[in-house]
């Protein structure tokens, strides 16, 4: 495998993790809990999460999207939040490979409008 896709997969888990943490501020925000200092937890036991439950993408698959201390189901938004993310930062990518300045201002620009859609798609609390 040659160095150019070694960083595009490089770039995808990149975007997957970045994506995990957008869905997780969304979900935070959104019960008014402080995104800051909490550690992540399951949504239905509370039990606190370890390193191995935390993986994007692979942590959702291998568990079968379910808890792995209650057995609750976990949402399928957890799994497409950090896929979509990964998607959006390859692309990004691709499309301003000579252009750094370009390429942090639209994956900026593309994370508030996730975080934000993320936010009403639960609470349609942004005005249309």
């Amino acid at each position: 495998m040659d160095s150019e896709a070694l960083f595009i997969i490089f770039v995808f888990v990149c975007g997957a993790c970045f994506g995990s943490f957008l869905n997780c501020l969304a979900f935070r925000m959104i019960r008014k809990e402080d995104w800051i200092k909490g550690r992540s937890h399951c949504p239905s036991c509370g039990h606190v999460l370890g390193f191995f439950d935390l993986i994007p993408v692979l942590s959702w698959c291998f568990l079968k999207g379910r808890c792995r201390y209650c057995g609750n189901r976990i949402s399928v938004r957890y799994l497409f939040s950090e896929l979509f993310m990964g998607i959006v930062f390859v692309l990004a990518y691709l499309k301003t490979v000579p252009d750094i300045f370009l390429l942090i201002n639209r994956l900026i620009l593309f994370s508030i409008f996730f975080c934000l859609s993320l936010i009403d798609l639960e609470s349609y609390i942004i005005p249309d």
